[in-house]
C-alpha cells in the first residue's frame, strides 16, 4: 500500500462537537443518560446525531462507515451504551477514552447482500411501554425477519405456530373436523395469535402500534393477511397489558413492527410442496422502496397459493372419502406500503396501508370412504378481504418530548358459500357474510418529566376514539336471511410513568439499576360499564448482567359485537325431547343468541422473571418467568340444551313463566316466535322458559413457566453461532358457571397441551447460513373416550440453508437462494380414536397433517 493511499485509508472525519444540556449534578458525558430517537439510517449520520446530543467526540476513519446501516435507536442511554448499540453488526469495535471516542477495525460483510442482512436486524423494543427507553418489567420474546426465513418461515402462520406461549386452536387452516365443539374450527382460513389459550380474542395484534379490523365473527386480528417481506419484526408480550393498549390484550399484545426504510428492488419466488402429496406452494413477491434526506417510503406485493390436502393423500385418514380436505386450497394476494416524510424541522408525517385477498375452498364430512363430500357432506367456498389506512404525525416539541396523532380506518369482509349434499343432491345451501370495520383516532405525548441521578422520569399520557361496526347476514338459499347490524363507542384516557431509582453510574453497591413502571388506562363504552385498568411493575439488577422483573395488573376484554347483539330466537318445543314426568301437550320456550346485558370479562395477571445476560458471551442470555393469570366473567352460552334441567343451571330456568314474561321473550326474536311444537302456541301450556342467551358465567384460572435461552458465539474464522430455546409449561382449569368443579383445560384434546418447546441452532459464515429448528408439541388426554386414552407428543425437525452470491455485476450477482425443509422425518400426527363420525383421527388443532415439506426460494436484489 503506498503512501498516499494509507493517507486516504486513514483519513479521519471527526463526527461531532460538545453540546452540552443542563443536568441536576455534575456528570462526564459518557456517563450522562441521554433520551435517544434515532431512525434507521447510515452508520456516519446516526454516530454524529449521538455526539451532538451527548457532548461526546467521536472518531473513526471515514472508510470504515462507508456503506454502513445503523439500527433503529430508541431509548435513554449513555452515550457509550448508544455507540456500542449502533455499532452491532457492522463488524467495527469502539475504544473508549476519557476524552474521546475510537472507532476502528473492520469485518467486511459478503458485499450489498450481507449489508442488508445487517442493516435492521436489532432495535430498541417498543412493545410493552409507550416510554422511549423505559425499562420492561413483563418478558417479550422478538422474531425478526431474519429469524423468520432462516427458520424457513414465510406466512405468520408458520411463525406463530412456532411460539410455544401460542395455542394453534381457535381459527386456522390446519383445524378439521371434531375441533368445533371445543371452540376451534377453521372458518376462512386466516390465523390469529391465541397467547396462553384464552382465545384468539383475548390477545391484542397490533401493527405499528395501531389496531386493525377484527376477522369474521371472531374478535380477533388475522395476522396472516400480512406479508412477512413487509416487516421487520414480531414483538411479543405475553401479559396483561390493558392498561397500556385497552381491550382483549389478556394473554398479552403482539405487534408486528413493518419495515421502515428500503433502496432498491428485491424480487423473490418460492415453490414448494409436501413430499406425501398436496400442499403445492407457489410464491412471488417484491419489494420495492426510496429514500431521500427527509423521507422515504417501502412497498410491498406478495401472491401466494397453496394447494389442498387431501384424506387419500395421508396414511392416517384413509378411512375417509379421498376427497375429504384436511388442508384447504388456499389463494392469497396482499399488499404493504409505509412512508415517512419530515414536512418541518420538527414535524414528521408517516402512512401505512395494508390490503389483502384470500380465498379457500374445502370438502367435510363424507362419514365413510364409500361416500364423498357431494353425496353426503359439505363443500365450503370461503373469501376474505381487508384493507387499512393509517395515517399519523409525529411532533417534537423541545429536544426530548414527541407528541403524535394517529388516525386508522380499517374494514374486513369474509363471506362463505356452502352447500350441504344428502343421497347424491344439494339437500340446502348457505350464505354467510361478516363486515367488520374499525375506526380509531389517537393522540399522545411523551418525554421526560425531570432527571433523578438514576436518569430521567418518563412520562406518556394520551387519549382516543374507537368505533367498532359489524355487519352480519345469514341466509339459507330460499329462506330470508337473519341480518344483525351493530355498532360500539369507546373513548380512553391513559397515562404512564416511568420511574429509574438506580442506574449504574451512581455506583451502589448491590444496585446496578432499579425501575419503576405504572400505567392507568380509563375506558367508557357505549351500553357498558367503564373500565379502569392499572398496571405496576419493577426491574432490578444486583449487578451487571442479571436482572429481577416482576409486573402486576388488570386486563379486560369487551364482549364481541356479536354476542351483545346477535338476534335472540325464541323457540317453542316440546317438553319429551328434554325430560318425562310433564302431559304430551307440555312445551318449553327456549331463548337463545346476544344479551346486551354483558359485561366486560377482566383479568388480574402477573408474572415474575429471573434474566442472566453474561458479560463473557455478548449478545446471549437465560430467562425464566412464572405466570398467572385469574381470568373471570367470561363470556358463554352456558349449556347445552339437552343439560338445561341439570340441578346446577337452575337459575336460567323459569318454570310456569307469566304472560309478560313469555311476550317479552318473543319480542326479542327478530322473527317472533318459532314454533316446532305439534300445536299452536298457547301460553298455558309452556311450563319452562329456558334462557341461553350469552351469560358471563365462566371462570378461568392459567399459571405455569416460560424459559427461553440464546448463545452467542462471535464471528471467527470458522463463522458465528447463535443456539436459541424457548419452553412453556401451561396449567389451566375452567368452571363452566358458578357453584360447579373446575374442570382441567391444558393437557386434554383440542386444547393446549402442558408443554410445547422450540429449539434452534444457526451457523453463518460469510455468504453462508445453515439452521436446524426442533419444535415439540406435548402429549394430551384424550378426555372424550372411556377409558380416557394418551394422545403422543410430538417432536419435528426442521433444516434451512441460505447462500447469498455478492453482487459481481453478471446476472447472478446479488442473489439469494434458500433451501427449507419442515419436518424432516416426516413425523406423522398422533392417532385418536374419534368421538364420532366424520371426526378426523388426529388431533388437528395441535397436530399438523402437512408433513415433510421441501421449498427452495431465490430473491434477486436489483
Amino acid at each position: 500500500m503506498n503512501l498516499q493511499r494509507f493517507k486516504q485509508c486513514i483519513h479521519i472525519s471527526t463526527l461531532a462537537l460538545t453540546a452540552f444540556s443542563s443536568i441536576a449534578y455534575a456528570e462526564k458525558p459518557a456517563d450522562r443518560k441521554n433520551i435517544y430517537d434515532i431512525a434507521n439510517q447510515d452508520l456516519s449520520s446516526a454516530l454524529r446525531q449521538v455526539g451532538k446530543q451527548s457532548g461526546r467526540e467521536i472518531i473513526a476513519p471515514s472508510e470504515a462507515l462507508d456503506g454502513k446501516i445503523a439500527p433503529t435507536l430508541q431509548g435513554t442511554f449513555s452515550a457509550d451504551e448508544a455507540i456500542k448499540f449502533l455499532l452491532r453488526g457492522s463488524g467495527l469495535v469502539a475504544e473508549f477514552r476519557d476524552d474521546i471516542v475510537l472507532i476502528r477495525g473492520r469485518e467486511t460483510p459478503s458485499g450489498e447482500v450481507a449489508s442488508r442482512q445487517t442493516g435492521n436486524d436489532t432495535a430498541i423494543i417498543v412493545t410493552g411501554s409507550r416510554i422511549r427507553g423505559a425499562s420492561i418489567a413483563s418478558p417479550v420474546t422478538v422474531r425478526t425477519r431474519r429469524d423468520m426465513q432462516e427458520a424457513g418461515q414465510y406466512s405468520f402462520g408458520d411463525v406463530i405456530r412456532s411460539i410455544p406461549q401460542n395455542f394453534n386452536g381457535g381459527q386456522g387452516p390446519t383445524i378439521a373436523s371434531g375441533a368445533e365443539n371445543f371452540g376451534s374450527s377453521n372458518v376462512n382460513s386466516g390465523t390469529a395469535l391465541n397467547l396462553r389459550g384464552l382465545g384468539q380474542d383475548a390477545t391484542l395484534t397490533l401493527v405499528n402500534g395501531k389496531r386493525l379490523a377484527y376477522n369474521s365473527i371472531r374478535q380477533a386480528v388475522d395476522i396472516t393477511e400480512i406479508p412477512i417481506a413487509a416487516v421487520e419484526r414480531l414483538e411479543i408480550v405475553a401479559d396483561g397489558a390493558s392498561a397500556l393498549y385497552g381491550s382483549d390484550a389478556v394473554g398479552g399484545v403482539a405487534n408486528v413492527i413493518l419495515r421502515k426504510d428500503y433502496d432498491g428492488l428485491t424480487t423473490t419466488a418460492r415453490f414448494g410442496a409436501a413430499t406425501e402429496g398436496g400442499y403445492v406452494q407457489k410464491q412471488l413477491t417484491a419489494v420495492a422502496g426510496q429514500t431521500w434526506a427527509n423521507g422515504g417510503f417501502i412497498i410491498t406485493g406478495d401472491l401466494a397459493n397453496s394447494g389442498a390436502i387431501l384424506a387419500r393423500q395421508r396414511a392416517y385418514t384413509q378411512g375417509f372419502d379421498g376427497s375429504y380436505t384436511l388442508y384447504p386450497d388456499m389463494q392469497y394476494r396482499g399488499a404493504v406500503l409505509s412512508g415517512h416524510q419530515q414536512i418541518s424541522s420538527n414535524i414528521t408525517a408517516n402512512f401505512d396501508a395494508l390490503y389483502s385477498v384470500r380465498r379457500s375452498n374445502d370438502m367435510q364430512y363424507p362419514l365413510n370412504p364409500e361416500t364423498s363430500a357431494t353425496f353426503y357432506g359439505y363443500i365450503n367456498d370461503q373469501r376474505t378481504r381487508s384493507y387499512t389506512l393509517s395515517p399519523g404525525l409525529a411532533l417534537t416539541i423541545g429536544s426530548d418530548w414527541k407528541a403524535t396523532v394517529n388516525g386508522v380506518y380499517g374494514n374486513e369482509l369474509s363471506s362463505g358459500y356452502s352447500e350441504f349434499y344428502l343421497d347424491g343432491e344439494q339437500n340446502y345451501a348457505s350464505i354467510s357474510r361478516f363486515k367488520n370495520s374499525t375506526k380509531v383516532v389517537e393522540v399522545g405525548a411523551e418525554g421526560p418529566l425531570m432527571t433523578l441521578p438514576g436518569g430521567a422520569i418518563g412520562l406518556a399520557a394520551g387519549g382516543g376514539y374507537r368505533r367498532l361496526d359489524l355487519d352480519q347476514l345469514t341466509q339459507t338459499v330460499g329462506f330470508a336471511p337473519t341480518i344483525s347490524l351493530a355498532s360500539q363507542d369507546s373513548y380512553a384516557v391513559y397515562g404512564e410513568l416511568f420511574v429509574p431509582l438506580v442506574s449504574q453510574s451512581m455506583d451502589i453497591e448491590g444496585f446496578n439499576s432499579l425501575s419503576f413502571s405504572g400505567a392507568v388506562r380509563h375506558e367508557k363504552y357505549n351500553g357498558l360499564k367503564t373500565v379502569t385498568t392499572p398496571k405496576a411493575g419493577i426491574v432490578y439488577a444486583p449487578i451487571d448482567g442479571i436482572e429481577l422483573k416482576a409486573s402486576w395488573g388488570k386486563s379486560f376484554k369487551t364482549p364481541a359485537l356479536f354476542q351483545l347483539f346477535r338476534d335472540q330466537p325464541a323457540v317453542l318445543a316440546p317438553m319429551s325431547l328434554l325430560t318425562t314426568g310433564y302431559p304430551a301437550s307440555a312445551n318449553f320456550l327456549y331463548l337463545y343468541g346476544g344479551n346486551r346485558s354483558l359485561r366486560p370479562e377482566k383479568a388480574t395477571t402477573w408474572t415474575t422473571t429471573a434474566k442472566w445476560s453474561p458479560k463473557f458471551l455478548e449478545g446471549s442470555y437465560l430467562e425464566i418467568s412464572y405466570f398467572h393469570i385469574a381470568y373471570r366473567d367470561r363470556v358463554a352460552e352456558p349449556f347445552r340444551l339437552s343439560q338445561a334441567f341439570l340441578p346446577e343451571y337452575a337459575e336460567y330456568i323459569t318454570y310456569a313463566p307469566t304472560n309478560a314474561e313469555m311476550d317479552a321473550a318473543i319480542a326479542r326474536s327478530a322473527a317472533g316466535l318459532i314454533n316446532y311444537s305439534d300445536a299452536a302456541f298457547d301460553p298455558a301450556q309452556v311450563v319452562a322458559l329456558i334462557d341461553d342467551r350469552y351469560v358471563n358465567a365462566t371462570s378461568q384460572t392459567i399459571q405455569g413457566i416460560d424459559g427461553s435461552f440464546q448463545l452467542h458465539f462471535a464471528r471467527t474464522d470458522y463463522g458465528s453461532i447463535d443456539l436459541t430455546g424457548s419452553v412453556t409449561y401451561l396449567r389451566s382449569r375452567q368452571k363452566l358457571a358458578p357453584g360447579q368443579d373446575a374442570v382441567p383445560l391444558a393437557g386434554t384434546i383440542y386444547r393446549p397441551p402442558h408443554w410445547r418447546a422450540n429449539m434452534g441452532a444457526v451457523w453463518r459464515n460469510g455468504d453462508l447460513a445453515l439452521g436446524t429448528f426442533v419444535n415439540y408439541i406435548g402429549s394430551v388426554k384424550d378426555n372424550i373416550s372411556t377409558p380416557i386414552l394418551k394422545v403422543d407428543d410430538q417432536a419435528t425437525v426442521d433444516f434451512s440453508a441460505t447462500y447469498a452470491i455478492p453482487k459481481d455485476g453478471t446476472a447472478l450477482g446479488n442473489i439469494e437462494a434458500s433451501l427449507a425443509i419442515s419436518n424432516f422425518l416426516n413425523d406423522a400426527p398422533a392417532r385418536l380414536r374419534p368421538y364420532s363420525f366424520g371426526v378426523a383421527p388426529y388431533d388437528s388443532v395441535n397436530q399438523s397433517p402437512l408433513g415433510r415439506t421441501i421449498s427452495l426460494t431465490i430473491a434477486k436484489h436489483w
